[in-house]
């Protein structure tokens, strides 16, 4: 590791060691702010002359028809990840994520055992991210599953994640089953 690295590591975990050292209460954008690894030329992006589209709902289904289709083909087309048949497939077929929310939302697919469900990784290869090399092949998609076995909780928090966090334009969606 190079003397740059090492510091440049060094800098992150005492950053990490003083969010975690403050005594008082933080928001979850707050946290999340200390954690931005954002270059300081797209921290100070002006998005001030970037279209964005008025929706009359957060939640996609409750939009009007027209809404969800220009949602499907201005949005989720641009989102490509891998998709394989299996945990243990080393390689799959790349999707584009309104291809993905498709297969989500139907109801036959929804019947399916969980362990015969096709699996979503975080990158636009057709190979599997496996070790290390995932940190390259990343697309920039996170997917956090928090698996809460308490169904009533797991309710309460989805309601309270979505409402905290749906004003954010990098957010995309939660459900109850990643």
């Amino acid at each position: 590791m190079s003397e740059n690295n090492f510091l440049n590591l060094r800098q992150y975990l005492n950053k990490i060691n003083d969010i975690y050292s403050k005594k008082e209460n933080q928001t979850l954008t707050e946290t999340l702010n200390n954690f931005s690894q954002l270059s300081k030329s797209y921290a100070s992006f002006d998005k001030s002359n970037i279209l964005e589209k008025q929706y009359s709902s957060y939640n996609f289904l409750e939009c009007t028809r027209e809404e969800q289709l220009n949602f499907y083909n201005d949005q989720l087309q641009l989102i490509e990840c891998l998709v394989t048949k299996s945990i243990y497939d080393k390689t799959g077929i790349v999707w584009n994520w309104g291809d993905i929310f498709k297969l989500i939302l139907d109801k036959t697919y929804s019947t399916v055992d969980k362990i015969q469900r096709k699996v979503v990784f975080s990158t636009s290869s057709t190979q599997r991210p496996i070790a290390d090399v995932s940190y390259s092949m990343w697309n920039g998609l996170q997917i956090i599953d928090l698996d809460i076995k308490n169904a009533g909780l797991a309710l309460k928090l989805k309601d309270i994640l979505f409402n905290e966090l749906k004003k954010y334009y990098w957010f995309l969606g939660i459900c109850l089953s990643a």
